[in-house]
């Protein structure tokens, strides 16, 4: 019996870690990362105002063995704020 209280306790402490650490990183907001920025695009003048649909793809680091970029890479920032902007063009959601 004491051994399943501290597994079902074990696991919601677990998942209200997560849970925490997922809300507090959803809070930090948009940044930018200047050194890997070798086709740069402007940011545009509302990149934190409140929209209906954001476009985001996730940073990682792959370093491939010390040899050149990951491929995740190949045209950030620039294709993913023209993506942004032609959304924006082409129809009415307020991205």
């Amino acid at each position: 019996m004491y051994m399943r209280f501290r597994t079902i306790g074990t696991t919601l402490l677990a998942v209200s870690l997560v849970l925490t650490s997922v809300f507090a990183l959803q809070r930090r907001g948009f940044r930018e990362f200047m050194e890997e920025e070798d086709n740069p695009a402007p940011i545009p003048v509302d990149a934190n105002e409140k929209t209906e649909f954001v476009f985001a793809r996730l940073r990682y680091a792959s370093e491939r063995f010390g040899w050149g970029r990951g491929s995740w890479s190949t045209d950030y920032p620039k294709a993913d704020r023209q993506f942004v902007q032609g959304l924006r063009r082409l129809s009415r959601v307020h991205t």
